[in-house]
């Protein structure tokens, strides 16, 4: 009892001050009061007190009543629950929810102002650095994540090593503009935050390539663009569950381009944009991996040409962080209309089976699904945009605001006590009622 009432917090001390209530008719009530006058002309009355047993000295004590007993102790509570008593709730962990950026700038080399490497590695490594020194000193844990289709993926306790490809653009900043949420990035964003806290890496400008074709590479010295040799070769993938008829065509503008073809095997899992090494080629050309249920017969027109066969529905929403937008719809009959072919950043997708030869003019086709292929490279590895090698400003450090902790449940004490003491002031009520009877 004595470590509970030591433990007491009070969230009205004022209330405090009811007591002296308590206690001033606790010491009226112990104040001798003057005996009452009474006559005694008649013998009749001495008699009565020579009766009278004298009392012993305990008993000559003064008494307080009952009912002014329970009157003082009801006092007594209502002030204690006036005061608003709680017990003490443990101090809730400092935790930083940290969303990552993961567009291209960030991985690029820190640099000082003239562009020379600072040391301290990627601008992602520096800002990393000092997230986990500021971390260290608020005595807060630390949590990585990511942004996936718009809502927070947990990353787990490694950070990414390289840049995404294809390049992601930076994390929807304000909507995960929250209390205990920090941007990790390398220039401030703009606007600032109101409730997030921003580390950036900061840093000088980066020099390289900012664009590429299948034979040069444009590169960036700091002062103006020149073209240089490429001394990779680049290359497309042509996944083997694309029908021969469009096959044959991928390989012809391929070689029209300067690209070299690699074959690969099917993707396996239904909406899935790519498979793994994708990374190494600037296109993967590819089908779907449907169930036979969901082949249906089509029929497709683009301007001036026509396609026909048996296709399945190409998925636009999958487990990939790559965005596919529809290119060519079809008519499936009573299916309705579906989605046959699909690009996104560095992929394109066609839900194909069988193809009929294409119908219309043989020039027309080859225009529209030339430029969709255009349209779908990615950039030779290491180009990065001119915009996002410009110099990220000065370093940034600024906390968040602290996450409010979940409701806590209702404190039941003062509600007790307030319950005691009126359950007390009743019995006194009907004690002094049944004395006066």
């Amino acid at each position: 009892m004595g470590d509970l009432a030591a433990g007491i917090e009070w969230t009205r001390p004022a209330g405090l001050a009811a007591l002296v209530l308590p206690l001033a008719v606790l010491l009226l009530s112990l104040r001798r009061a003057r005996p009452a006058a009474v006559a005694v002309g008649t013998l009749a009355l001495w008699r009565a007190v020579r009766a009278v047993r004298p009392r012993s000295g305990a008993r000559r004590r003064r008494r307080i009543p009952l009912e002014r007993v329970l009157m003082v102790l009801a006092l007594a509570l209502g002030a204690l629950a006036l005061a608003g008593p709680r017990r003490p709730r443990a101090a809730a962990p400092l935790v930083w929810r940290v969303l990552l950026d993961r567009s291209p700038s960030l991985f690029l080399e820190h640099t000082d102002a003239a562009g020379r490497p600072s040391g301290g590695g990627s601008r992602l490594d520096v800002a990393l650095a000092r997230l986990r020194a500021a971390a260290a000193a608020e005595g807060a844990r630390v949590e990585l994540w990511l942004e996936e289709q718009g809502a927070w993926r947990a990353l787990g306790a490694d950070p990414p090593q390289g840049a995404p490809r294809p390049a992601l653009p930076e994390p929807r900043w304000r909507v995960h503009d929250q209390p205990g949420a920090v941007w990790l990035t390398d220039r401030e964003p703009e606007p600032a935050p109101r409730f997030a806290g921003v580390i950036a890496s900061g840093g000088g400008p980066v020099f390289g390539p900012v664009s590429s074709s299948p034979a040069t590479l444009e590169v960036w010295d700091g002062e103006r663009i020149r073209a240089a040799a490429r001394s990779d070769e680049p290359r497309v993938a042509l996944a083997d569950d694309v029908p021969e008829e469009l096959a044959s065509f991928v390989r012809a503008w391929a070689q029209e381009r300067g690209y070299a073809v690699e074959a690969r095997p099917a993707a396996r899992e239904p909406g899935a944009a790519g498979a793994p090494g994708d990374a190494d080629v600037e296109l993967v050309v590819r089908g779907v991996a449907p169930e036979a249920s969901d082949v249906h017969g089509v029929s497709a027109r683009g301007a001036g040409w026509s396609l026909g066969g048996e296709a399945a529905a190409v998925p636009l929403a999958g487990g990939s962080e790559v965005a596919l937008e529809p290119w060519l719809r079809a008519d499936a009959g009573a299916a309705g209309s579906l989605t046959v072919v699909a690009s996104g950043p560095g992929v394109v997708v066609q839900g194909f089976r069988t193809l009929d030869p294409p119908g219309g003019d043989p020039a027309a086709f080859a225009v529209a699904w030339a430029a969709l292929l255009d349209g779908a490279l990615l950039p030779a590895r290491g180009v990065v945009a001119l915009d996002e090698r410009l110099p990220a400003g000065p370093s940034v450090w600024r906390p968040p605001a602290r996450a409010e902790l979940a409701a806590a449940p209702p404190e039941r004490l003062p509600a007790w006590l307030a319950m005691a003491a009126a359950a007390l002031a009743l019995a006194g009520g009907c004690v002094a009622l049944a004395r006066s009877r």
